[in-house]
């Protein structure tokens, strides 16, 4: 589902999604933080999702709403990805195992 210009948005969420040890770790670890627990339900719904067709990302991009506030301008994926995994460092390692 395409909520606006976020194809950039959609684009990484299903890259990371595809690999597998980071998805169990998204799935399975204990989250704090809204963002986390956000991104975890959101991989949980791809996980479970019998029948095809779009997932609504509203409460997931809600998490970034304040980047946007600080940083007008436009990004691109590279600088979400690296807004993305600051935030998942912040909370776990799992960021550190893939580098």
């Amino acid at each position: 589902m395409n909520s606006g210009n976020i194809c950039y948005f959609n684009s990484l969420i299903q890259i990371l999604y595809y690999i597998r040890p980071f998805r169990k770790q998204i799935i399975e670890g204990q989250k704090k933080s809204e963002l986390m627990k956000n991104f975890q339900e959101f991989f949980c719904e791809l996980a479970n999702k019998e029948i095809p067709g779009p997932i609504d990302p509203t409460e997931l991009l809600r998490c970034f709403a304040h980047y946007d506030e600080m940083n007008p301008q436009q990004q691109d994926i590279h600088e979400f990805m690296m807004i993305l995994f600051d935030e998942i460092e912040k909370e776990n390692d799992i960021v550190k195992e893939f580098w």
